[in-house]
């Protein structure tokens, strides 16, 4: 369990480190999606602090100190999640591509109290099918003649792993 605590206070440093280095470069005018790599650093010092623990045969523990059992595995995993789902959470509108999702909420946050009907208005037809047509095809899951589409080869494995999921979860 301590190397849980462990990993968290390595994230929460790293996290730190990478929003002090990004705003420290903004105000000299620098934008760079490089900070992330901070991360790395993160895992680094992690790989560090518990790559002895994983070397040892386990350590038997009292019952009771439920806090002293080590979980190195766990602690890695853990801040390689947390630390990835960040990256891809926040480098989201740094993408061309401005989801439906993230207008919605800008909108709301312009106007507080909005009708369903007035949200729609900020919709062009093109944002919501358009981009997400041009996007399939620039990554070769869909192809585009004459105005009409069909699935590539990739697009059906795409469709027979989704397939897969969602009978796995029994969402069909």
């Amino acid at each position: 369990m301590i190397d849980v605590f462990i990993s968290a206070i390595v994230f929460a440093i790293t996290f730190g480190g990478h929003v002090v280095l990004y705003r420290l470069l903004q105000k000299k005018g620098i934008k760079s999606f490089y900070t992330v790599f901070v991360f790395g650093l993160g895992l680094l010092v992690l790989l560090i602090i518990e790559w002895p623990v994983t070397a040892q045969t386990p350590i038997i523990t009292p019952e009771r100190s439920i806090v002293l059992i080590r979980l190195p595995l766990t602690s890695l995993a853990l801040y390689l999640l947390t630390s990835g789902l960040l990256i891809l959470f926040f480098t989201a509108p740094y993408t061309d591509e401005i989801s439906p999702s993230q207008k919605i909420t800008a909108i709301l946050k312009h106007h507080n109290g909005i009708t369903a009907q007035r949200i729609f208005h900020y919709f062009s037809e093109y944002e919501l099918f358009g981009k997400r047509l041009q996007t399939l095809i620039q990554t070769g899951y869909m192809t585009g003649r004459n105005n009409t589409f069909y699935i590539s080869p990739k697009g059906q494995r795409l469709v027979h792993l989704i397939n897969l999921y969602q009978n796995w979860f029994k969402w069909k």
